[in-house]
């Protein structure tokens, strides 16, 4: 040792002046690692790692850079200081300090440290793919013996159902017996309850010209009291109270014949009650004998049995027109927070988003009904809650595809959508009368006379025929069909609802039912709805019906809706159809010879072949070159290819660098953005993203799994935008098909005028992203690049959860996002059409 290592102990340095980069870097790390490696001085550490204290010294003050063989050394002397050394993270990371110190002199030495490093990394990726795969090897051999699990209790239920066979012909035997007792018996009370009312009526008349009589004596008897002469009036009189008394009596008779009558009537009405509801005819299929829901009892109108949802005026009537289709229920004019209460005590089996309605509750009533409240601004119950009579539900508002605070009520027969009933009529069953509807006037108040006691027919016997419609068995199909004639010749007011379930009816298509071919069912109801008496202003609704190998004879069929109808080898004689929707119908082989209404405009939007049959009066020119396909249908595309996005969480490695994450959305970042977020209620539906003069709106949707439906929302949109003035183009753009649209808007001085925007859309794996682009960008194709480029580049998470198509996937706030101003959220939705998606 020199003698400076005999004698004092030198002191650490100071870093060297003109150190710096990545040689100060590599210095304060071997410091920092002396600092904290336990050792008491230079010559403790210059002793472990067998140098002099003086060369320790230098290189870590920067004079003199180490050598690479200096570091194993000093890791080894940490090491055997401390018992634990130090981390092989930080190893490497010193290592790579020192050698970006020597990367330009010795290149060669650095790219071998590199490639050892990322040997390294594949060996640990190596390690951990062969647990990985041991773990599924495992789990495999669970699934195998679970497999074989499930196979024993499939074989088992196998034989079980075999056993069950001579079981079920048993009881097919006793269904047909007991159905024919039925019918026999519900033939004869139609008959009785036919003559009693005979005898009713002819009671009636009598007892009114009784009492007629009897008036007419009254004012003789008057008459003769104002008679000169005092005995001949006195006799008078007595003649005339005698037959008086005796037309009283004869009176007072007819009206206990009446009475009796009456009660006659009830007992018999109640039988048939029994035996419609108690005592129902047993369903053919015999594993769901519960499938088949007997008729709803009638309630008596003097009892009050419900409440109003809400206080306040309807201004939507039940079936009232709006735009091309019939309103399904009643709105209520009321602000945005009023309390909505539950008609009637219930469960709640829907509660939340529900698309265009906005926020929706459903109620299942007691009485097998629902009943639906939508375009909420808050909801107050969960799914599963039950509920009683007047308990706030929520509160009413304005979400959804409107853009005036109200509530929309609807009572239906399930709890789907289209099962719909007149509510106004349902509350008056409840007792409840609704203000501002002429419907209600006749059922709204409670009378006392003897009549209102006879129950009288309602909504609920059409509803509950339509609810047979939906049964598997064929023969209840076609009986429904024959007592929805029945009830369409009573109750006329009904015949909208009956066609309008008939037609739906029709629409389905015959793979619903386990069968190939159309059902003889749906020809009755066809031959039904054709017959019926409707509006001028209620077209038949029959897209996709199957109308083919048919002769329709001298039906007005003007104005309906017969889009991709199947009308192939069909004979329309003396059939009127003047603005009839034809898009996409196949006339294949059709005879139109005797069709009137027909325009050459029409015939080009349906697919006809050489054997199509048309009217004299159209010329030969006017008709187009077959064709396989309509231009229509030509026009759409299959789920869009995605070679260059948007892209599914699944799709990307690090989706989170360079974007914004919004929960379903993450949307690339640029400079000199503002990204905005839309509210309804309480939750985020959509995000838009400005850049100086345009903009894009991104709202993403779930989707089924097998096929897209950007082509059914462009036809939606279309028809919307069409119908509200605006003008619509549907071309083929950077981003696919989609729309380019002129919209109808207010000005700011108050006049009217149109905005320009584009709707792009992509189909994505049970997802839909849709883009609304405004501004210079649905203009200027230099100002849109940026745009579509962020439109391309962002990621959809739809999530594992089950969702129903149309829902819109859930977005969520950054934490450090800032809000845009409710005036300028406003100011940007009345600037865009109201449409959903």
């Amino acid at each position: 040792m020199s003698e400076q290592d005999q004698g004092q102990q030198p002191e650490l340095k100071a870093v060297k002046d003109g150190v710096k980069g990545s040689e100060l870097a590599l210095v304060m790390r071997l410091r920092d690692l002396y600092e904290h490696s336990g050792y008491n001085g230079l010559s403790e550490l210059a002793s472990a790692v067998d140098l002099s204290s003086s060369q320790v010294s230098r290189l870590l003050s920067g004079d003199r850079r180490p050598p690479r063989t200096f570091f194993d050394v000093f890791f080894a002397a940490l090491k055997e200081k401390n018992g634990r050394g130090i981390s092989e993270e930080m190893q490497t990371d010193t290592l790579r300090l020192y050698y970006n110190c020597i990367r330009d002199t010795r290149p060669y030495e650095y790219k071998a440290f590199e490639l050892e490093q990322q040997t390294r990394a594949v060996q640990k990726e190596l390690a951990s793919a062969e647990r990985l795969v041991t773990q599924i090897r495992s789990e495999l051999v669970e699934v195998r013996a679970e497999r074989d699990s499930v196979l024993q209790k499939f074989r088992a239920l196998e034989q079980a159902a075999s056993a069950d066979q001579s079981v079920k012909s048993e009881a097919l035997d006793r269904l047909q017996s007991e159905r024919a007792q039925y019918e026999r018996s519900r033939i004869q009370l139609t008959e009785e309850i036919s003559e009693l009312t005979d005898e009713l009526r002819q009671a009636e008349a009598e007892r009114d010209d009784a009492v007629r009589r009897c008036e007419d004596l009254q004012e003789k008897l008057k008459t003769a009291k104002n008679e000169a002469y005092a005995a001949a009036q006195d006799e008078a009189q007595r003649q005339h109270a005698a037959e008086l008394d005796r037309e009283r009596e004869k009176s007072r008779s007819l009206e206990s014949q009446l009475k009796a009558l009456q009660q006659k009537m009830e007992s018999v009405l109640a039988a048939r009650q029994r035996l419609g509801i108690d005592e129902e005819a047993p369903s053919e299929n015999i594993n769901q004998n519960a499938s088949r829901k007997s008729h709803p009892r009638w309630f008596s109108r003097n009892t009050k049995t419900g409440v109003l949802p809400v206080d306040g005026p309807v201004t939507k009537k039940y079936k009232e027109m709006i735009r091309s289709d019939l309103h399904p229920g009643i709105d209520f004019s009321v602000p945005t927070g009023t309390p909505v209460k539950a008609i009637q005590a219930g469960r709640v089996v829907q509660a939340g988003w529900n698309g265009r309605y906005g926020y929706q509750v459903t109620l299942h009533h007691y009485d097998d009904t629902f009943s639906c409240y939508a375009h909420l601004s808050a909801i107050s119950v969960k799914q599963g809650n039950p509920v009683m009579m007047g308990q706030k539900i929520g509160s009413s508002g304005a979400t959804g595809n409107t853009e005036t605070p109200h509530l929309h009520f609807e009572v239906r027969t399930t709890a789907a959508a289209g099962d719909d009933i007149d509510p106004v009529a349902y509350l008056a069953t409840l007792g409840v009368s609704v203000m501002g509807s002429t419907a209600a006037d006749a059922v709204a108040t409670p009378t006392t006379t003897p009549q209102a006691a006879v129950p009288q027919p309602t909504e609920f016997l059409v509803s509950a025929e339509i609810r047979r419609l939906r049964s598997h068995q064929e023969s209840e199909r076609a009986h429904a069909v024959t007592e929805l004639q029945t009830l369409a010749n009573e109750l006329p007011h009904s015949i909208p609802n009956i066609i309008e379930a008939l037609c739906s009816y029709i629409r389905r298509p015959s793979s619903e039912y386990g069968s190939e071919k159309r059902p003889p069912s749906v020809l009755k109801a066809l031959g039904a709805v054709l017959v019926m008496p409707r509006p001028r202003d209620a077209p038949l609704i029959l897209k996709k019906a199957d109308l083919s190998g048919l002769s329709i004879k001298g039906v007005d069929l003007s104005k309906s809706q017969l889009q991709e109808a199947d009308l192939r080898k069909t004979k329309l004689e003396s059939v009127n159809l003047a603005d009839a929707e034809l898009d996409g119908a196949d006339l294949r082989g059709a005879d139109l010879s005797q069709a009137t209404g027909i325009t050459r405009e029409t015939i080009r939007k349906t697919r006809i072949d050489e054997t199509t049959v048309f009217a004299s009066s159209i010329p030969q020119e006017d008709i187009p070159e077959p064709q396989s396909q309509p231009s229509r249908e030509r026009k759409k595309k299959g789920k869009p290819d995605r070679p260059r996005g948007p892209w599914d969480i699944k799709e990307t490695t690090s989706p989170e660098i360079g974007r914004v994450d919004l929960g379903g959305l993450l949307v690339p970042g640029v400079d000199g953005m503002e990204l905005r977020v839309e509210v309804a209620g309480d939750a985020i539906v959509a995000a838009t993203v400005v850049l100086r003069d345009s903009a894009i709106q991104l709202q993403a949707f779930a989707a089924p799994k097998r096929e897209g439906i950007w082509d059914e929302v462009r036809e939606e949109l279309a028809s919307k935008i069409t119908q509200q003035g605006g003008v619509i183009d549907e071309v083929e753009g950077p981003l696919g098909w989609e729309l380019r649209a002129q919209v109808p808007v207010q000005l700011p001085d108050g006049t009217g005028g149109f905005q320009v925007v584009r709707f792009v859309g992509v189909d994505g794996p049970r997802w839909f992203l849709r883009g609304l682009i405004s501004g210079q960008g649905a203009v200027q194709p230099q100002a849109a690049g940026l745009l579509e480029q962020i439109f391309r580049d962002t990621v959809v998470v739809r999530g594992e959860g089950p969702m129903a198509p149309w829902d819109p996937i859930a977005l969520q706030l950054p934490n450090d996002a800032q809000m845009v101003p409710e005036a300028v959220r406003q100011e940007e939705q009345a600037a865009s059409p109201r449409e959903s998606a």
